[in-house]
């Protein structure tokens, strides 16, 4: 309660005259008396500086757009709450800007630019909302401009390559869905591109797979945040080594066949599905990429790739759709007489297999790598693997002492093929046994080792103690 309002509130005359004398001599910051004219002038001032400005800009806005070719009622904006009504005069005052082609949407954090060869140029540009795209090249000055009409419009434009000595740049870049097929254009790798302030681009089409098409001047590519691109296209970019997709979340689909790509870097979490690679790769780091799978060779869908003769390095972590040991197993045949095979890890994942891949490995020396991606000396496969044949004990320990992480065990399924091929090579005529199932399985070893499947499995373990377990057994 101020003392004001406390002398009123007590009737205390006295100490309202105090009070009303020490307000009149009273100064402000400023040297004046805080009822003086200058003083209350100055309040006013301060505490409307922020309005005045919005009243006049939105009157100002009403009195130059009152016919604007938006066929919106700009003058609506006057109602609206001072936060929101600056919003609105900003997103207004640009959308004008780029309609008549003033200098302020001119700027280079809105604009696309490179450099194409040929001397017909047709580019095909798709909004993503009501906007006036312009484009143009520096030297010599030309500009024209196209109207979209909503999301999803098509406007062409237009350009004789042979007049152009510099690039050329597409204003409004922040507005633009897709560049079409630039593949038609042929990007030149020597002059200056920016595609980063494309981010809200949905595809880009840079190169084809059409019969004599080659891009042989690309030699990087810097996209930035692509936070809406689902597909890219860089087929047969032959000078193109390496690609940055760390700001590409929503991915879906790479295409890169006939590029010279050896290093692609995902960002973990996008849901990619499709990727077609070049035999040029070198490297493979897949982490958490739970949508991408492989599937052998020249499969149809997840990774596509002819061969993998030039893999040094395979990281695999959190995809669970990626078949590890066949890939394996493929980048070691793709290189049978000249391996280049290095490093690996893989991590949490069950395997199944013969033991064949991971032993060789082991004779090829291939080494590991650390969380941090350091050359460790093992190879390391962190899990289960699961063998489905039955090998030697001798192999079972090398691949348990040579792996960091990995522990191994034998599977039912492996002893119904011993069975099974048994029945089918070492028997002629009618089988030995009846078919072996996951059901009968026990029966039959019973009936072939004179022991129970249960017994074996004791057996087993009791001929491979080691010295301190049969010591403590006693």
């Amino acid at each position: 309660m101020s003392v004001v309002w406390q002398g009123m509130w007590r009737y205390d005359q006295v100490g309202l005259a105090a009070t009303a004398e020490k307000i009149r001599t009273s100064r402000l910051p400023g040297g004046e008396s805080a009822f003086s004219y200058e003083a209350v002038l100055r309040e006013s001032e301060e505490k409307d500086h922020l309005l005045i400005p919005a009243i006049v800009a939105c009157r100002d806005s009403v009195a130059k757009y009152i016919t604007n070719p938006g066929g919106q009622a700009f003058n609506v904006i006057s109602g609206m709450g001072i936060p929101y009504r600056h919003y609105y005069v900003s997103a207004r005052y640009d959308f004008l800007d780029a309609y008549f082609g003033v200098s302020t949407i001119l700027k280079a954090d809105n604009m696309c630019m490179f450099r194409a060869i040929g001397e017909d140029i047709n580019i095909e540009v798709t909004a993503s909302e009501q906007w006036k795209l312009w484009a143009g090249f520096n030297t010599p000055a030309a500009q024209q401009g196209a109207w979209a009409e909503e999301d999803g419009s098509k406007v062409t434009f237009h350009f004789d390559g042979s007049n152009s000595s510099s690039a050329i740049y597409i204003i409004g870049a922040s507005k633009i869905k897709s560049l079409g097929d630039l593949s038609t254009v042929n990007i030149d790798g020597t002059q200056a591109k920016d595609f980063t302030t494309l981010i809200r681009v949905e595809e880009l089409v840079f190169g084809s797979k059409r019969e004599g098409y080659a891009n042989n001047s690309v030699t990087d590519l810097p996209l930035g945040e692509k936070p809406y691109m689902r597909l890219l296209n860089v087929e047969n970019f032959k000078k193109l080594v390496s690609l940055d997709l760390t700001g590409a979340t929503r991915l879906l689909r790479l295409l890169a066949y006939g590029s010279s790509l050896q290093i692609i870097n995902f960002v973990g979490g996008c849901p990619v599905q499709y990727a077609e690679l070049p035999t040029t790769m070198t490297q493979f780091k897949l982490m958490n990429l739970d949508k991408l799978s492989y599937k052998g060779l020249n499969a149809d869908t997840g990774i596509v790739v002819e061969s993998m003769p030039n893999i040094t390095t395979l990281r695999v972590e959190n995809c669970p759709l990626i078949d590890v040991v066949k890939m394996i197993r493929d980048i070691i045949d793709s290189q049978e007489g000249n391996v280049v095979f290095r490093h690996i890890r893989i991590t949490n994942r069950d395997f199944i297999g013969n033991g064949s891949e991971v032993l060789e490995i082991l004779q090829l020396g291939i080494g590991g790598l650390d969380e941090n991606g350091n050359q460790v000396e093992k190879p390391v496969l962190t899990g289960n693997y699961l063998l489905d044949e039955v090998i030697e004990n001798s192999d079972i320990e090398a691949i348990r002492n040579g792996f960091e992480g990995l522990t191994v065990s034998t599977i039912i399924d492996a002893y119904i093929k011993i069975i099974d091929w048994f029945n089918a090579e070492a028997y002629g005529g009618e089988p030995y046994y009846p078919e072996v199932t996951l059901d009968n399985v026990g029966e039959i070893m019973g009936y072939y080792n004179g022991e129970t499947y249960e017994e074996y499995l004791q057996r087993f373990a009791e001929e491979n103690m080691d010295i301190n377990d049969i010591v403590n057994s006693k």
